[in-house]
């Protein structure tokens, strides 16, 4: 099961949540604080965004998108669901 986690942190949190990350992380967890924390590849940090706000509105996974998923034959939003993804 996945689970969310929203944090509020000062830049000095950040480094050490990144350092405790980079030492004892997963790899794909480090890989993911790298692309929140750097930013350093702007469209895979923008996709990634995307992905979340899909999964919020569609209740899929972002592991189930691709870049050619259609946003009402594959995710089944309706006008409604993509008048909401405005918000994001």
């Amino acid at each position: 099961m996945k689970h969310k986690i929203y944090l509020s942190l000062t830049e000095n949190d950040i480094g050490k949540l990144k350092a405790l990350v980079e030492t004892n992380g997963r790899s794909k967890l480090t890989s993911l604080v790298q692309l929140l924390v750097d930013k350093k590849d702007k469209d895979k940090y923008i996709k990634h965004h995307v992905y979340l706000a899909l999964s919020d509105i569609s209740g899929l996974d972002p592991d189930d998108f691709s870049d050619t998923s259609d946003l009402k034959l594959n995710l089944g939003l309706s006008l409604y669901h993509k008048r909401a993804l405005k918000n994001y």
